[in-house]
C-alpha cells in the first residue's frame, strides 16, 4: 500500500441527489481509479479535476461545481470540451472504488444547502453562484484526512483492496 492511497493528492467530492437532502458528499481519490476502463465523459471530467489541483495544489478537496465555474472564466464549458457531464458523473457515482460518504454537521449544512439552492443548469454544467465557503471546504478536508487512511487500511486487511 503507497503513502499515496493513504493520503491522496486531492478528493473529487460530489453529491448525489439523493444525499443533498441528507447533507451528504461522496469523496473519492481519483488516482485510485483504473481511468483506461473509463468513458470518455468521466475521463475529460478526471482530467479537468487534475489540472484544477495542478493549478490550485492547496485545494485538496475539489468539487464538480469547481471545475465548472473554472471552466467558465477560462471561457469554456462542458459543451464545449464536447463532454457530457451528466454522464460523466453518473458514472462517477457508480463507478467501483473508495469513496467516502460524509455527513455534513449543521455548521455546514447551512453553508452547502445555500450553494445548493444556488445552483442552476445552464447545460454547461451546474454552477453554485454561493460556493462553498473555506470553514465548508477545511471541515471536509479534515474529515478526509482523519478517515481515509483507516478506510484504506480496512479495506486492504479484508482483501477488498488490491493494486492495480
Amino acid at each position: 500500500m503507497t503513502e499515496v492511497a493513504l493520503q491522496p493528492r486531492y478528493w473529487f467530492v460530489q453529491p448525489s441527489q439523493a444525499e443533498w437532502a441528507g447533507g451528504c458528499v461522496r469523496a473519492l481519490d481519483p488516482q485510485m481509479l483504473q481511468r483506461h476502463t473509463l468513458s470518455r465523459d468521466c475521463a475529460d471530467i478526471l482530467r479537468v479535476a487534475d489540472a484544477f489541483q495542478t493549478v490550485h495544489p492547496a485545494r485538496r478537496v475539489v468539487f464538480f461545481e469547481d471545475l465548472t465555474a473554472w471552466l467558465e472564466r477560462a471561457g469554456s464549458s462542458w459543451a464545449q470540451l464536447g463532454t457530457n457531464w451528466r454522464e460523466g458523473l453518473a458514472e462517477l457515482r457508480k463507478v467501483p472504488a473508495p469513496a467516502l460518504t460524509i455527513t455534513l454537521d449543521q455548521a455546514t449544512s447551512s453553508v452547502t444547502s445555500a450553494a445548493q439552492a444556488g445552483t442552476r443548469d445552464t447545460g454547461s454544467g451546474p454552477r453554485n453562484l454561493s460556493c462553498a465557503g473555506p470553514d465548508a471546504l477545511a471541515l471536509i478536508e479534515r474529515e478526509l484526512i482523519c478517515y481515509w487512511s483507516q478506510y484504506i487500511r480496512v479495506l486492504t486487511s479484508l482483501g477488498a483492496l488490491t493494486s492495480h
